[in-house]
């Protein structure tokens, strides 16, 4: 005897072949009920509930930091034994559903030593052992990937920053500071030289740093972890003058970003997830080390919308829901599978309206004259 949760391939977006869900979202699928004999049952439920929680961080012996905070749980009767027999023959079963989500933005679906955000569809075959109390016979559990609306903009013009020390005059020109998960940053980095160890090669980086910051507990320190980098080593250009200590190195620059990537978020009461991009130029100091040289930063926000796509003007952060009176609208529905919002109309064929039948169209050539 199984039980299974299959969505339909259809409904929302997806990441690495796995379904996304998002605001607004509506998901469809069916469950898999496979009985190889009878069974004593009661009632075939489908669960959905989404928590956040900070993960138990130890800051001292014997003191652990740790919060876990429902964001919302539904769930339907999806059959139920009421013709009294309170069993169920042996043969395949398949029951549908569908969920709508609100235009609630709840955080992305996160999973780390640090912050977790999970979002579930748990089905359970129950049998009622007495008044409201009820055996689990058969679960399971699918876990849904959700990923909120974070906007992007494109720069109208180059973001140039320039830096001057140890002897390096380093410019750096970037397009855009919001990116989407798998995107590549670009840009361009233009050093000028004029120091007497200048044949030296120089080592470029860069580097995407990722920031979990826990809002509850000031005494956690934050978690800052290297996500992606990639450097490359320049040899120098002389000018024509023919001074070797006046040199340029220039390269262009790009980084992968994850296709992976948690998303920009700092609307949680727990947990916020930012992101910096590090620039450092490094030259060979004495016994051919590695020193560094000039180092620079800017915040990169990681978005789940395209350049130039903006949410829709109903969202709401649910960290901005708590004491507002009807609460259920900001919450996921089941609803039957024609009846969630935007959807179009079931087609019923009709006979078209005869177009050359005289009064419908009229003489179009005087109606241009």
């Amino acid at each position: 005897m199984t039980i299974s949760i299959n969505l339909l391939p259809e409904f929302g977006w997806s990441i690495c072949d796995r379904q996304i869900i998002g605001p607004g979202s509506v998901f469809q699928g069916h469950i898999e009920l496979q009985l190889s004999e009878t069974l004593k049952m009661d009632r075939l439920r489908l669960i959905f509930r989404a928590q956040e929680s900070l993960v138990p961080y130890e800051i001292a012996p014997g003191i652990v930091r740790s919060k876990s905070t429902s964001l919302f749980t539904i769930h339907q009767i999806l059959w139920d034994s009421k013709d009294g027999h309170r069993s169920r023959n042996a043969g395949n079963y398949s029951h549908p559903f569908t969920i709508q989500m609100p235009m609630t933005q709840y955080p992305p679906s996160t999973d780390n030593k640090f912050y977790g955000c999970t979002f579930k569809l748990i089905a359970v075959v129950e049998s009622q052992q007495h008044e409201q109390q009820y055996e689990t016979l058969l679960m399971k559990e699918q876990v849904m990937l959700y990923m909120p609306f974070v906007e992007t903009t494109l720069l109208k013009r180059p973001l140039i920053t320039t830096q001057h020390e140890s002897g390096l005059n380093v410019v750096a020109k970037l397009h855009s500071l919001d990116y989407v998960p798998g995107d590549s940053i670009l840009g361009t980095v233009t050093i000028n030289s004029s120091s007497p160890i200048s044949k030296k090669q120089l080592r470029v980086s860069l580097s995407l740093y990722q920031t979990i910051t826990n809002l509850l507990f000031k005494d956690v320190p934050d978690s800052i972890q290297l996500v992606a980098s990639t450097s490359i080593n320049l040899s120098p250009v002389y000018d024509n003058s023919g001074d070797s200590s006046n040199s340029t190195y220039s390269s262009s620059l790009e980084l992968d970003i994850p296709i992976s990537l948690t998303p920009s978020f700092t609307y949680s009461k727990l947990s916020s997830t930012t992101y910096r991009l590090c620039l450092s130029v490094k030259r060979k100091g004495p016994l051919s080390i590695w020193s560094q040289g000039v180092k620079m930063d800017w915040p990169l926000t990681i978005g789940t919308l395209g350049a130039g796509v903006r949410s829709s003007s109903d969202l709401t952060l649910y960290s901005a829901l708590n004491g507002v009176a009807d609460h259920d609208q900001f919450t996921p529905k089941f609803v039957k599978a024609v009846e969630y919002e935007h959807a179009l109309p079931i087609y019923e064929p009709s006979q078209l309206p005869d177009y050359e039948e005289p009064g419908l169209c009229g003489d179009v050539s005087s109606d241009l004259v």
